[in-house]
């Protein structure tokens, strides 16, 4: 049992050194981009996101699902909340793709997902990137904080 937990401990920590925080600032910056181009409010990036955004996205690559909800997993309300952001609206971008500029790309040219980018209402992302066996698996997480 001991091994165990020690074991499990190792794989959470190597989990944390494989985010790629180069990514993650690139795909701030080409949303943020995005949005001026339209005339939109440039987002904050929220660490609180960041962090349900990296865990969705270690799990995805971990079970190899791309999926907005993982079998045992929280709605992404939840999820938002257990990392302290608490929001009245919230969204999200999942995709796996050979690198972060790729997957930005296919975001922008499907219209659900470039809604959710363009959205008004939001005003904070959390982005969480991890690289695995060649590719770059990917959570954006939008939301309007709640100010406390």
């Amino acid at each position: 049992m001991i091994l165990f937990v020690i074991a499990g401990a190792i794989s959470r920590a190597g989990a944390a050194d494989a985010y790629q925080a180069n990514a993650e600032w690139q795909l701030a910056q080409l949303i943020n981009q995005a949005r001026t181009g339209y005339g939109l409010a440039p987002l904050q990036q929220d660490f609180r996101l960041q962090a349900a955004a990296r865990r969705h996205t270690t799990l995805m690559a971990l079970q190899n699902v791309l999926s907005h909800q993982l079998p045992g997993e929280s709605v992404l309300g939840k999820r938002l909340e257990l990392n302290g952001a608490h929001s009245y609206v919230a969204g999200e971008t999942a995709a796996f793709n050979r690198t972060a500029d790729a997957a930005h790309q296919s975001f922008m040219h499907s219209p659900a997902h470039r809604r959710i980018i363009l959205d008004s209402h939001y005003d904070a992302v959390g982005i969480g990137v991890v690289e695995r066996d060649g590719m770059v698996w990917v959570t954006e997480d939008f939301a309007h904080l709640q100010t406390e």
